[in-house]
Formats: structure tokens, sequence, C-alpha cells
């Protein structure tokens, strides 16, 4: 086992961010320090935002869930326990899980496997086919609530600005 954190990088939407992997760790670091092991999260415009919540033993913070949700085409918008479907406009609720901005949820997980919208996507032959134009569109709604989220985050001392 490396002490070093492994790196996974993520290019979806025009961003480019860097994820880390949390090294476990037995002392758990003040709230009013960042944790260095945790990763941060940037905007094409150099807005840059770091975890500072407590420290997780596995899965994801919320500030890589938000970062997900923004990189998923198939999500039109979300909120803290809502995601919308980019195909069909259905809103998901995600509040049977205590987690903010949770995007692993059995009913969202669900319908994305059968929205028929959604599968019209991928068929070259159907009419619903994804657009450049529907996929801007899309990416702009997705920023939105990414926006939204970061500043709501930042309030609730779950993230800060660097």
């Amino acid at each position: 086992m490396s002490s070093q954190p492994e790196r996974q990088t993520i290019r979806k939407c025009h961003l480019n961010f860097i994820l880390d992997s949390p090294v476990p760790s037995s002392q758990p670091q003040p709230r009013s320090q960042p944790n260095s092991d945790i990763p941060s999260a940037s905007t094409p415009h150099v807005v840059q935002y770091e975890y500072i919540g407590r420290q997780i033993s596995n899965g994801r913070n919320v500030l890589q869930r938000v970062e997900m949700l923004t990189a998923d085409i198939r999500v039109s918008s979300f909120d803290t326990h809502l995601i919308v479907c980019a195909g069909c406009n259905k809103q998901m609720s995600t509040r049977g899980h205590t987690s903010l901005y949770y995007d692993n949820c059995d009913n969202w997980n669900f319908h994305q496997r059968t929205c028929g919208k959604l599968q019209d996507w991928y068929n070259p032959s159907s009419p619903y086919r994804l657009t450049p134009e529907m996929a801007a569109k899309f990416e702009r709604s997705r920023m939105e609530s990414r926006e939204r989220a970061l500043a709501y985050l930042v309030l609730q001392d779950k993230i800060k600005r660097v």
C-alpha cells in the first residue's frame, strides 16, 4: 500500500479538475484547517474549492459528488436532494439518503437504465438523439446548479474557496 493517494483525472463538460482519493488517517483534523488529503476542485475561471468537512472513510465527499453531477450529461439540473433527468425532465428525489447531492440512489440509477428518452439519445436512427444544442443547454443548467451548490456548501462549512 503506497502512502501517495491515487490520482484520477476527470475531463467532462469542459471542466478540468483532479480528484485525489483521500488517504485514511487515524487522527481527525480540526474543521478550521483544511484536510490536505481531501481533493479540491476548480472551475475554468480559476476559482478553487477544497473540501473541509469531516474525514470520510470511503466513497466520495460532497464536493466530489457535485462535480460528478455537473459532469453527467444525463442530468439536466440538481439540488441538495433532487436530480432532474435531461431526457424526460422527471425529477428524482434523493431524500432517502442523508448525504447532500447524492447521485447514487436506487431510483436515479433505475431511471437511467429505463428512461426511454435517454435510451433514444444513443439510438442512431432515433429522431430524439442528443443534439449539440441540447447538450449545451443542459451543460449551462448543470453549471448553474453547480454554482448554487458550491455557494450553499461554503455557507454550510463543507467547502472553502482557496
